[in-house]
């Protein structure tokens, strides 16, 4: 997020004695859900008089929530936001960057000095062919027949030239061989020192400085503290881990992922988190008055079916967009808070990729039920369930979690939240090893199966729990009956064996069977309906 920064101010030379230069680092940082608190501190010595106190290498932030503290008795007249390169004519005159360019003067130079190097080397190869094609040019001159003499004599300047030309050719290839490795290494060399003073020079629109006039009636050395909002996240997450043993355990790892996006990296950081989101809306609004009026209908066009269908969609959607909007509100407005002992460096992730995950502790937790949920109507497989109990004096938040169970992983899904002494049940994955089918009986082959007349409906099925697993389980089978709510409308059941739950949590023709299922047993319940309803009605 860009904010616009305040214009620098000018003073009269006079009153400014000298600019003061100083780094604040983050020192501790206030996490909410969406936005941080940030403070940053800085050793500030200064002497007597007035004087600019420039803090820099700041990340952009909104200047609203700046708030400054300087002690010892000194007096901040005024204070600006602006971009980094603009805050001091001496800015570039500091140690870092004037180290930083002498290194990368030095790797160009070097750079450039070996590509003299080359273009000679290169210049003596071309030198070299040159006198040899000279040379070869001499022995076939045109003319008169030369003597035996003149003929050995030319040979001889030939052949020192072709081998004076030969020589200073490998010579020359061979120098500029060794002069690729070196510019090579001079390139890499040129590369960090570029990327070194990249790193030191202030970029436009990405480092701000603050520029603070202070007056001190006597020099003063003091603790400077600068806070400011800042971008960076937080959100909850678990590590879950049961035991399925003799004596059942459930282990919940509670961490931190936070995310920091102010690009600048936070070192030995004092860190704490809020559920708390800072917002614009403060306060309520009352209710307005609500004037009423009557008056004589007037025909309305009646609007097409498609119209009415988008209209009605859009109320729809407007209201449950309204209450998550409200249930969200009520949930951030619970303060919890969480402080860890350590200091801590996070490092900045300007797509919001990197995570820096913070442990909290891990709680222990016996289960008040442990057992497996089997809907054959839905699943063809149980899955493992658990009631747990927080006996803490902690508050679960919702968050997501991954479940481990007996060491191995069950998956990923959500945590529900978790006040104490409050009791949640919590899904641990499937049981293979528990296969469901619900089958509804065949007519065809002489049972009562489904039979349809003009007035009345009869259902059988038969819910199966098969156990091929090596241990024993304790399952909970599901299923549900019709029921009405109508007195002509007539419906009974019945179940073998008689179901341990009827109408379970409150909803009505669910019904539930808890029963231990060995290995390699079969468990098999039989439920039945039928439903009479008048002649001349119709089931719905």
């Amino acid at each position: 997020m860009r904010y616009s920064l305040i214009p620098i101010l000018f003073f009269p030379i006079a009153a400014i004695a000298e600019d003061f230069s100083v780094q604040a680092p983050v020192a501790s940082a206030e996490v909410y859900p969406r936005g941080a608190l940030v403070t940053r501190i800085a050793q500030v010595s200064v002497p007597k008089g007035q004087h600019r106190l420039i803090v820099t290498d700041l990340p952009p932030f909104d200047p609203a929530t700046m708030q400054i503290s300087l002690g010892g008795g000194a007096v901040v007249s005024s204070t600006q936001v602006v971009d980094a390169s603009l805050a001091s004519a001496t800015f570039y005159e500091r140690p870092e960057i004037q180290q930083a360019q002498a290194v990368f003067t030095e790797a160009q130079s070097a750079l450039h000095a070996i590509e003299l190097e080359r273009a000679e080397a290169q210049a003596a190869i071309e030198a070299a062919k040159a006198r040899i094609e000279f040379a070869k040019g001499l022995s076939q001159g045109e003319g008169a027949t030369p003597d035996r003499q003149a003929i050995y004599d030319l040979a001889g300047v030939v052949g020192g030239l072709v081998t004076d030309g030969m020589k200073t050719r490998i010579a020359a290839q061979q120098k500029l061989e060794a002069l690729a490795f070196r510019f090579s290494a001079a390139e890499r060399d040129l590369a960090r020192a570029r990327e070194a003073l990249e790193e030191v020079m202030p970029k436009a629109g990405v480092f701000q400085s603050v520029i603070l006039n202070v007056s001190a009636d006597a020099a003063l050395e003091s603790t400077l503290e600068i806070t400011h909002a800042a971008d960076a996240s937080w959100s909850p997450n678990y590590e879950v881990r049961v035991t399925t043993g003799d004596t059942p355990m459930l282990e919940i790892k509670r961490r931190i992922g936070l995310t920091q996006q102010t690009g600048q990296d936070w070192t030995d950081v004092d860190l704490s988190f809020s559920t708390l989101t800072p917002s614009d809306v403060l306060d309520a609004r009352e209710p307005a008055p609500l004037p009423r009026r009557i008056a004589k209908p007037t025909p309305q066009p009646a609007q097409p079916r498609m119209e009415m269908d988008s209209l009605a969609s859009g109320l729809k959607a407007a209201v449950q967009a309204e209450r998550r909007d409200h249930v969200a509100t009520q949930y951030l407005g619970m303060d919890v808070r969480y402080a860890p002992a350590a200091k801590m460096d996070v490092a900045s992730s300007e797509l919001g990729g990197q995570v820096t995950q913070v442990e909290l502790d891990m709680l222990s937790f016996d289960l008040a039920d442990l057992y497996a949920i089997a809907v054959p109507q839905e699943y063809e497989t149980a899955f493992l369930r658990a009631k747990v109990k927080n006996i803490t004096d902690e508050v679960l938040l919702p968050g997501q979690a991954t479940f481990y169970r007996d060491g191995l992983l069950a998956g990923g899904g959500q945590l529900p939240m978790l006040v104490p002494n409050a009791s949640k049940e919590i899904g641990l994955g499937e049981i293979r090893g528990l296969r469901l089918k619900r089958i509804i009986r065949d007519r065809l082959e002489g049972d009562s199966g489904i039979i349809t007349r003009a007035n009345e409906t009869t259902e059988q099925v038969v819910l199966r729990v098969e156990n091929i697993t090596d241990r024993a389980w304790d399952v909970r089978l599901m299923d549900r009956v019709p029921y009405s709510e109508q007195e002509d409308l007539q419906i009974t059941w019945s179940a073998d064996p008689t179901p341990t739950e009827e109408d379970v949590d409150g909803k009505r023709g669910v019904l539930a069977w808890r029963n231990q299922v060995a290995p390699d047993q079969t468990w098999n319940v039989t439920l039945s309906h039928r439903i009479k309803w008048p002649e001349g009605y119709i089931l719905r």
